[in-house]
């Protein structure tokens, strides 16, 4: 490997660094305001809720597809409608509480595709009996055998 290919390999694990610390901040500013969101209801919480997901979706845009981008600002419009209105019941309030928690939701799935919050992997094979098995040779009658044994 060249001296410049780890170089780039390193600019890029910095970055990636960055961006997940800037995409830690935001979710833990996003989960608060949206506990206090739910609990208050209070326009001032949902709000805040709101701005916090904007802040998420305009660092996340650029990885979704057009459907996913359109499936969310859909529903922020719906959402800055309800804010727009004058004089907000309690149903309206619980409405849009709820949009933003759609909103909240279909992007971390959309991350989730990605594989950001977690992975499910396959515990690596130990020993010489898998390491047998992986390979197929557990099947092959020249040597299994040698693997019962």
């Amino acid at each position: 490997m060249e001296e410049s290919d780890l170089k780039d390999m390193s600019f890029a694990s910095h970055m990636s660094f960055l961006t997940n610390k800037r995409l830690h901040e935001l979710f833990m500013m996003r989960d608060a305001m949206g506990v206090e969101a739910g609990t208050t209801f209070a326009v001032e919480m949902i709000m805040a809720y709101g701005s916090s997901l904007d802040a998420i979706f305009k660092e996340i845009e650029s990885v979704l597809d057009e459907s996913q981008r359109y499936e969310v600002l859909s529903i922020f419009s719906k959402y800055k409608n309800l804010l727009y209105k004058e004089n907000k019941t309690i149903q309206d309030r619980y409405k849009m509480y709820e949009m933003l928690s759609v909103i909240h939701r279909l992007m971390n799935s959309y991350l989730q595709m990605f594989q950001y919050f977690f992975r499910i992997e396959a515990k690596p094979l130990k020993g010489i009996r898998n390491t047998i098995k992986m390979m197929g040779w557990d099947k092959d009658e020249s040597i299994s055998g040698v693997a019962k044994k």
